[in-house]
């Protein structure tokens, strides 16, 4: 009787550590923190769509050719914790300046810093990480400093030169036409060295200078993102892919313009399925999200952005969640298993091989979705609504 006030605390410490313990497996089991913070109904969305998404694909193994990353602890480790739920084993980030992370008046800055950061992150992460570095064309000697960058990590360059939009500072991306005398000797490096460039260009206002800078470097491995702004323009877009075979886009739209994409595919779904099956070979995954430590881009945030863009490629139906929380309900375009395969991981890969910069994607990511062992029935359904789906004909 002596010892029983001991016992009974040791068996309350047992409790309480018992609780302590399954919270904190809850808590990794459901991700992040912060997505306890959003409403059960938007979790249960993402999980269900998640769910159907992993019958149909068990282990996709995405590269996403296409994000922005801040150097913060917090930023990485959302992007990580976002790829293992999605699937992505891969991602190629593309640098920055100041103004791209704040959106404030900063200009064009900081990007060399932002560089460094992610040539780090490729050296330490061969294969889970591909660096393509920036830079402002007026800056001093950008083919040593290329060279440089080059041999500490770099895959590719990404250039702003043919954005429009303005920085902050009072002054343009485009400073200079695209086929400017002071960019023509990175192209020429870039060209010579097999060195694959992301140029960002709106062909709306500036596709005179594109096509004088493709017809000048025909083997220059160029990704042309955001379907090169004409994804509303889809004869235009096919002329474009159409004259320049070797030219690479992708279906990255990013935080701002990912719902007006989304209404753009639901207003003709087979136009647009037809399209993309048509130019397979061309088409790259990306989001653009631009990951930063804002909560707002917290990893539930990013794993319901980088979701939808499975969604729309794979499934008939889905639902999304917009930045705002607003729900919306589209039409996707249920692409066939090989073509989804070529735009999730084949043609950048292919990228890859024929610039001699291939590499071994880390295994230390899981492929496999977390939602895989929980998937056990044929459909999914939420809030009462069964979502379509296009089952793939084979497994992946």
């Amino acid at each position: 009787m002596g010892n029983s006030p001991r016992r009974s605390a040791d068996r309350a410490t047992a409790v309480l550590l018992a609780v302590v313990w399954a919270t904190a497996c809850l808590h990794c089991d459901r991700g992040s923190p912060e997505q306890q913070d959003r409403p059960a109904s938007a979790s249960q969305m993402t999980d269900a769509q998640a769910r159907t998404l992993s019958r149909l694909m068990p282990e996709p193994r995405i590269i996403n050719t296409h994000e922005h990353l801040m150097d913060h602890p917090q930023a990485l480790a959302w992007l990580e914790a976002t790829n293992r739920r999605v699937g992505i084993v891969s991602t190629a980030v593309v640098a920055s300046s100041r103004f791209t992370f704040y959106l404030d008046k900063s200009g064009f800055v900081d990007h060399h810093d932002n560089n460094e950061f992610l040539c780090r992150l490729a050296r330490e992460h061969p294969g889970r990480y591909y660096a393509f570095v920036t830079f402002d064309p007026e800056e001093d000697d950008i083919v040593g400093k290329l060279e440089a960058y080059m041999g500490r990590g770099a895959t590719g360059v990404k250039l702003y030169t043919g954005h429009g939009a303005k920085t902050g500072d009072g002054r343009p991306f485009h400073v200079c036409p695209l086929d400017d005398r002071k960019l023509l000797p990175l192209y020429d490096y870039c060209q010579a060295q097999r060195i694959p460039i992301c140029l960002h260009i709106n062909m709306g206002k500036f596709a005179a200078e594109a096509r004088r800078v493709f017809e000048r470097y025909p083997d220059l491995p160029i990704i042309v993102p955001h379907c090169a702004l004409w994804s509303g323009k889809l004869s235009k877009l096919d002329k474009l892919l159409t004259d320049y075979p070797a030219l690479l886009t992708d279906l990255s739209f990013g935080w701002w313009y990912t719902v007006p994409a989304f209404r753009r595919f639901d207003a003709s779904p087979p136009a647009y399925r037809e399209f993309i099956i048509k130019h397979q070979d061309r088409f790259l995954f990306g989001t653009d999200v631009v990951i930063t430590a804002a909560k707002s881009k917290s990893a539930a945030a990013l794993t319901d952005f980088f979701l939808s863009y499975r969604c729309v490629l794979e499934l008939e139906e889905f639902d999304f969640r917009d930045r705002k929380g607003e729900r919306h309900r589209f039409k996707g375009l249920a692409l066939p298993e090989e073509v989804v395969r070529k735009i999730y991981r084949g043609n950048f890969e292919k990228l890859l091989e024929r610039t001699g910069r291939s590499r071994t994607i880390g295994q230390r990511q899981s492929a496999r979705s977390p939602w895989v062992a929980s998937a056990n029935s044929e459909s999914a359904t939420v809030n009462g609504v069964v979502l379509g789906f296009h089952r793939l004909s084979t497994a992946w």
